[in-house]
């Protein structure tokens, strides 16, 4: 899958900076666990919003191919 669009920085602070927190746990055996304040700041911690414009998906490429637009 190929997907085209536009992203932008965001943040997670509150609420939404532990739930996204609390979804990373399955990788605390694995050295890695951020903090809920992991996503604040001005650049979001490397947190983005994408807006798709166009994807692409096969699963015999090129044969059966196909384009979608939003």
């Amino acid at each position: 899958m190929i997907i085209e669009g536009t992203s932008h920085a965001t943040r997670a602070d509150g609420e939404l900076g532990e739930r996204i927190s609390a979804a990373f746990a399955k990788y605390h055996a694995d050295g890695y666990s951020p903090g809920p304040d992991s996503w604040a700041g001005d650049d979001g911690g490397g947190l983005r919003v994408f807006t798709p414009t166009m994807a692409l998906a096969w699963t015999s490429f090129p044969t059966d191919a196909t384009r979608f637009v939003f």
